[in-house]
């Protein structure tokens, strides 16, 4: 039997064609060289970056979640303190002293602080001095400050009051 052979590359190689096939794998050779040198760099830069950040990162979390607690920790006492303030207890304590001739319209209560200020009228300036001095004589009530003083006129019935707006500590716990 006769062998059958095919050549399908044939024989018209010429040396030109090898050379440039010579070439081209050498600009290609010379272009992975760069390539994988620039990919070297950056994983090193990524690395030192990774390595810079893991040195960081853990101050940063235990900052953040250390001001998150105090943020959290103040959120609740103040929720206490607003929970704590008997208004009952507090508008109580507060008729016991009021004299008659005396009107309350505003009660602002700031409760973390436990001051007071309340806004009204009164008849006379005496029965204004009376509500202070009451005030002062109470457990409950301390550090008595008058803010504003002024003359309001009813023009209904043509009488001269006196507002007010006084501000001071309470201690329910009295």
């Amino acid at each position: 039997m006769d062998k059958f052979r095919i050549n399908l590359l044939g024989n018209k190689n010429t040396r030109f064609e090898s050379m440039v096939f010579l070439i081209s794998f050498f600009i290609l050779a010379i272009s992975m060289c760069f390539n994988a040198k620039s990919y070297i760099e950056l994983n090193n830069k990524k690395n030192a970056y990774k390595s810079e950040l893991e040195k960081i990162e853990p101050q940063y979390k235990q900052k953040v979640s250390l001001d998150n607690f105090k943020n959290e920790v103040t959120h609740i006492n103040n929720l206490l303190n607003i929970r704590s303030f008997l208004w009952s207890n507090f508008l109580s304590n507060l008729e016991k002293v009021t004299p008659s001739g005396i009107s309350i319209s505003t009660v602002t209560p700031a409760f973390v602080t436990r001051e007071v200020r309340i806004e009204g009228t009164a008849l006379s300036t005496n029965i204004l001095v009376g509500f202070m001095k009451n005030l002062q004589n109470s457990s409950f009530f301390a550090n008595i400050f008058i803010e504003e003083q002024r003359e309001v006129e009813l023009k209904e019935v043509n009488q001269k009051l006196i507002g007010f707006s006084l501000t001071f500590k309470y201690n329910e716990k009295k």
